[in-house]
Parts: structure tokens; sequence; C-alpha cells
């Protein structure tokens, strides 16, 4: 596949987790039942409040690094650019799984649903079928970054490695070292023992 193309199915990743995260807030936020205000739900708002933001700084860089890719291209400005994009992912899901769909988050919703019944239940059901969307989303994500760096990496000059310049170096740290601890050479102490006879003289 052209690494073009790679990096358009990135691009539409975080599309659709942008489009998957957006129905989940609308859903979470504007379409709650109307009575009565719930901590957790406000606390799951904030939280997928919180994923928006870190993807659209995400999705800015991807547009970006897809950019540099294209003829004519610019293949550090796309690896800073996916790099940058990949710090965000792993952001997302630190937050994602450790916190947005924490068993404990989970659990506490689901019993509040269990409890009051009726139209918060029903609202519960679709809230879990849009976080189960993102869930895939985001694993989806991370399949298309591998690719993107397999792609890139395969494209970036090698750096160049000359180890023969390095022994060179070590071998000539090892003369000076043993000419330091001989001390003087014979031609240094031959002019020495002149300057003394002709002293003496």
């Amino acid at each position: 596949m052209a690494i073009e193309s790679t990096f358009f199915e990135l691009r539409e990743g975080h599309e659709r987790l942008m489009e998957g995260l957006k129905a989940l807030r609308t859903t979470v936020i504007e379409d709650k039942p109307l009575y009565g205000d719930v901590v957790l739900v406000d606390d799951l708002g904030n939280a997928v409040d919180d994923l928006l933001g870190w993807l659209e700084e995400g999705l800015a860089t991807v547009r970006d690094a897809q950019a540099a890719v294209a003829h004519p291209s610019d293949l550090a400005r796309a690896a800073g650019s996916l790099g940058k994009a990949h710090d965000r992912l792993l952001l997302l899901l630190r937050r994602f799984f450790g916190e947005t769909i924490a068993y404990r988050r989970l659990n506490a919703l689901a019993q509040f649903g269990a409890a009051r019944g009726g139209e918060w239940q029903a609202w519960l059901e679709v809230v879990f079928a849009a976080l189960r969307q993102c869930e895939e989303s985001l694993l989806d994500m991370q399949d298309s970054f591998l690719r993107c760096w397999q792609d890139l990496t395969e494209r970036l000059p090698a750096t160049p490695c000359h180890p023969n310049e390095g022994e060179k170096d070590v071998a000539g740290q090892k003369r000076q070292a043993r000419t330091d601890r001989a001390g003087p050479s014979s031609s240094g102490q031959a002019r020495a023992q002149t300057t003394r006879s002709t002293s003496r003289a």
C-alpha cells in the first residue's frame, strides 16, 4: 500500500472516532432524561469533553503528517507530526481505558440505571453502545499508527554507521595512554643528558 493511502486511513480513523465521541457527548449531555441531575453523568460528560479536545489536537497533527507525505514529500516533517499525533493517541488510550470505561464507573452507571429504570435505563443502553463503538475506533487507530510507522521507516534514509572510525579513535587513545605512562621519549632523554653534561662543563 502506498504511504499516502496509509496516512489517509489514519486520518479517517481519527475522523471516525471524532464522530463517535461527538455522538457520545450528545447522548450523555443533551439526550439524558430531563429530570434529575446526577454527578456520575456530569463526570462522564466532562471526560468525553477532554477526549474530544485531545483528539482534535491529534487530528490536526495527523493532517499535517498526511500533507507531508504527499508529493513532494517531507519525511522528517511527517515523522515529527506523526510522533506528536501518537502522543495524543497514547493519552487518549490511557484516559479512555483507565478512566472513561473503567470498571468502577461502568458498574456505578449500571447500578444507577437499574435503580432509576425507565428512561434512564434506556438512555444508559445507548451510552454503553456508543462507548463500545469508540473503543473499537481507538483500537483500529492503534493498528493504523503501526502501519504508518512501518511505511515511514521503510522510506527514511538510513543513518550511516562507521564502526572503523570508532575503533581508530579507541586505538589512538590507547597509544596516547601508553605514551603518557612511559614518560619522556628516548630523544627527549638524550637532550636532557646533553644539557646536564654542558652545564657541568
